[in-house]
């Protein structure tokens, strides 16, 4: 986790002393909810497993007005109303599309995009039956961007994660109970918050030729 924390900063350095047109990198955060979309329990019941404690932090750098890649940060701590738990950690690397600015879904608004982003995360879950399960995940979503002014923008995202080699139910459950063996499983992410683009200019890649 240093280490990465690290690259970030190293990456925010090195784009600083440089010169652009506009700012091409970003940070985000935001908070939102989780829902597991399968794998719930070994019954099968769904017992309403869900993460109301869902964070996200980002640094994103476009390489230029349409395309930059996304490094994440992401954690859940899933819950049920028998009071079971599960909780995961996400590090991501994805690929990011301005769609707004290539469909021009802004319109005669010069405050609103879109960005479509896409890739890999890795990380851990963990409950009282399995300190550390190691899962891979693959994720897509979509995310409507608009602009309070030339430095600070809401968002709200839409993301689908597909989890791989998982060990634990969202209900904390190892699968040595009732039966071993690694499985699949899907969430759906919601998430809510602000990005400040990070530089000297007066416009960033999200909007420029937009504003």
């Amino acid at each position: 986790m240093k280490k990465i924390v690290f690259a970030f900063l190293l990456m925010t350095a090195m784009v600083q002393g440089q010169s652009f047109r506009y700012d091409k990198l970003f940070l985000e955060a935001g908070i939102g909810l989780g829902i597991p979309l399968s794998k719930l329990s070994p019954s099968g019941a769904r017992n309403e497993s869900i993460s109301k404690r869902h964070f996200q932090g980002a640094l994103r750098y476009m390489l230029n007005e349409n395309i930059g890649l996304l490094g994440s940060l992401n954690y859940d701590y899933f819950i049920n109303n028998l009071n079971e738990r599960n909780e995961q950690k996400l590090v991501g690397l994805e690929l990011v599309y301005n769609i707004g600015k290539t469909l021009e879904l802004y319109g005669d608004s010069d405050n609103f995009t879109m960005l479509l982003h896409g890739g890999l995360n890795a990380g851990a879950m963990s409950s009282k039956y399995n300190d550390r399960d190691y899962i891979g995940a693959v994720v897509f979503g979509i995310k409507p961007v608009w602009a309070f002014n030339d430095k600070v923008s809401f968002f709200a995202d839409a993301t689908y994660k597909s989890i791989m080699e998982q060990d634990v139910y969202y209900n904390g459950k190892n699968t040595t109970y009732p039966n071993p063996g690694k499985f699949s499983s899907s969430q759906f992410a919601l998430t809510f918050g602000i990005i400040a683009s990070l530089g000297n200019n007066r416009t960033n890649a999200d909007f420029f030729h937009i504003r």
